[in-house]
Parts: structure tokens; C-alpha cells; sequence
């Protein structure tokens, strides 16, 4: 696993891998506006999940999750410990927790 010392940083390590696109969470699955698709939590397969430590300043406690769909779209999702549980279902919650 690698150490990042920045959110920018992480992000364009995982971009160059291909993860491209931008996910954010919705009630109850994880939305891109850019392919303007929404995925179930068995509708995608978390890669790598990354938190970044005290020493990169002011993302720190940042997690990040690479993300591949079954349709093969790749991208990630960004937010810190504890950020999701009030705007989530379970079934997410559980899906993310589990990976991290």
C-alpha cells in the first residue's frame, strides 16, 4: 500500500491507474454525474482504500477508495472517517466500512 502526502497526490497516482471518474455518495448507492450512472453496493468492487495520515497537513483523515464497476468504469470516492453514515443506507455503510 502507498503512503500519499497529499489528497492531490493520491488522486493523480490513481487517475494514472485509471481511476478517472468521480464518485460521491447517494442515499443508497455511489453516483457519477459525468456517465451519469449509479451504482448499487454489488454493482462495484472496492480496489484499494487509502487514509491518509496526520503528516499530509489538512487531508488528513481524508480516506479515499478506488472503485471499479462491474461495467468496468473505474473511479474513486473521497471523504473522511465517519463522513458517510448519516447519508447512506446500511447496506453502503456496511460495503465501505468493511473495505476500510
Amino acid at each position: 500500500m502507498k503512503n500519499y502526502a497529499s489528497l492531490a497526490e493520491a488522486l493523480q497516482d490513481l487517475n494514472t491507474c485509471g481511476y478517472v471518474t468521480d464518485f460521491t455518495t447517494d442515499h443508497i448507492c455511489l453516483y457519477s454525474d459525468e456517465f451519469d450512472i449509479r451504482l448499487d453496493p454489488e454493482d462495484f468492487h472496492i480496489d484499494e482504500v487509502y487514509e491518509l495520515q496526520i503528516n499530509a497537513g489538512v487531508d488528513a483523515g481524508k480516506i479515499i477508495y478506488a472503485i471499479t464497476a462491474i461495467t468496468g468504469v473505474k473511479g474513486t470516492l473521497v471523504g473522511g472517517t465517519g463522513t458517510y453514515t448519516a447519508t447512506i443506507n446500511t447496506q453502503m455503510a456496511r460495503k465501505l466500512h468493511l473495505q476500510h
